[in-house]
């Protein structure tokens, strides 16, 4: 079962997950499943970060969409342009509001780097 789903033309968290609890280690062995779901590649793996960028802004330049897994202080980092965010993965969540939070970020980070 995917965790997102396309409601009205845009992608939405699955509310099939609501109330499915997950902690630190869930999110670390699925997020690169949720990055896939909302069309991010796999760019490289460099000591304890990993990068990810949109399909749609490669070949990567400073327009481009990324995020990077530092697996070292568990954060995902979303950046474009000279705009970022970052979250700070820690404690238990609901999946459904995770899932949430970063297609939030994501749009974000697309659109305020863009300026």
């Amino acid at each position: 079962m995917n965790l997102t789903v396309k409601e009205n033309g845009i992608r939405v968290a699955n509310t099939s997950f609501k109330g499915t609890k997950i902690g630190v280690e869930q999110i670390r062995s699925s997020y690169e499943r949720l990055l896939g779901e909302i069309g991010f590649i796999f760019v490289d793996r460099i000591e304890h970060r990993v990068r990810y960028v949109h399909g749609a802004t490669t070949p990567i330049q400073e327009s481009s969409l990324l995020v990077s897994w530092r697996g070292d202080s568990d954060v995902l980092w979303i950046e474009r342009g000279g705009f970022s965010k970052e979250i700070i993965i820690w404690g238990e969540y609901d999946l459904h509001d995770f899932v949430s939070d970063v297609l939030k970020s994501v749009r974000d980070v697309w659109t305020e780097g863009a300026k």
